[in-house]
């Protein structure tokens, strides 16, 4: 299954066809039914046709495609992070501004992966653990995630969301 993308109108990332929300700067997107393309505003800069809100579930270019991960939200920290393909969760990683606070997880804790399309998760060796649904991972072993999966990084909380 190949990854489609398109790019964001916003940051101008390239992010995948069936998003809600930018994976990168987080803007939800709007969608142009006659040309395909993301939008910022109710008329497309393309083409200049109508566009329309994307809702969850209702994905933008094929509404039966299976629902994707794109996010990893903390409840109780309040925090949104969009998925990036070979991203380091952790102290030092790729969102080592956001997991400064939390002392329990590693410098390098996991690494996101994305594969023909299909999120995973990866187990860097932290010192406390990464756990999908309550299961903890296996060091080094790509495991897939899906939409309302739990990841937990040592002790701290997250819902895999659109």
């Amino acid at each position: 299954m190949k990854l489609n993308l398109k790019q964001c109108p916003y940051c101008k990332t390239p992010i995948p066809e069936d998003s809600v929300y930018c994976d990168v700067c987080g803007e939800k997107l709007r969608y142009c039914p006659s040309c395909g393309a993301f939008a910022k505003s109710k008329r497309c800069a393309k083409c200049g046709h109508p566009t329309e809100e994307i809702n969850a579930g209702e994905p933008a270019s094929n509404p039966n495609s299976k629902h994707v991960p794109g996010h990893l939200v903390c409840m109780s920290a309040n925090i949104r992070l969009g998925l990036s393909h070979e991203a380091i969760i952790g102290r030092r990683g790729n969102y080592g501004n956001t997991f400064q606070q939390f002392h329990s997880v590693s410098g390098n804790h996991a690494q996101l992966l994305c594969v023909e399309g299909i999120w995973q998760i990866m187990d860097l060796g932290s010192s406390f653990g990464t756990y999908l649904n309550g299961e903890k991972l296996e060091k080094n072993k790509p495991t897939p995630i899906n939409v309302n999966d739990i990841l937990k990084f040592a002790d701290v909380e997250f819902l895999v969301s659109e």
